[in-house]
């Protein structure tokens, strides 16, 4: 592919509905490019799609000027919030080009240029908009109780140690050694 128009797809099959996507991400990076005075960001920018995104629509690597998205936006059905995400992170891309690297990331110039392009300055979507959700991951959250036998104590922790000693029994001279059980989230709350 050429430096141009470099645009990866990861994890990217062709399914129905999905031709011309390339193009046109393309397309609004050079409409957007003309809107901010950037008629070249189209060639200065790489767009990859990544089906690691789990809980954002897109992100900006501003010194790497390239932008990832999640794959969710690859639907069709999400096409205005394909083009609205592109020009979120496009628009951080741009505003430390023209601006230089001390613009705050949603900042005055950033809003400016997001709204140059006819989009809403917004930081945050609601879920309800996106066509489909984003999975949860699939491992479950585990959670281990330490219980001390000498004197009642009980807390819970994420990771499963056992050189962890109750602090009360300790100052009092006794070993302080947990029993450490896993627990369901349920019971931990």
């Amino acid at each position: 592919m050429k430096k141009r128009d470099a645009i990866r797809w990861l994890g990217f099959t062709t399914a129905s509905g999905m031709s011309g996507l390339p193009g046109r991400i393309v397309r609004a990076l050079k409409r957007f490019g003309a809107a901010w005075g950037l008629p070249d960001l189209n060639t200065r920018l790489s767009v990859e799609f990544s089906i690691r995104m789990r809980r954002s629509l897109g992100t900006a690597r501003v010194r790497r000027s390239s932008i990832r998205l999640n794959q969710l936006l690859k639907k069709p059905e999400n096409r205005r919030l394909l083009q609205e995400t592109l020009c979120h992170e496009a628009a951080h891309v741009a505003a430390v080009l023209l601006h230089g690297h001390r613009v705050k990331p949603h900042g005055p110039q950033w809003r400016q240029l997001v709204a140059k392009a006819g989009f809403p300055a917004r930081t945050r979507i609601d879920p309800k908009v996106v066509g489909g959700h984003v999975p949860a991951p699939n491992r479950q959250r585990k959670r281990y109780r330490y219980f001390c036998p000498a004197c009642n104590r009980s807390c819970y922790k994420s990771v499963r140690a056992s050189h962890y000693r109750c602090a009360a029994c300790l100052s009092s001279g006794r070993s302080g050694k947990f029993i450490v059980s896993l627990v369901t989230e349920k019971a931990a709350a």
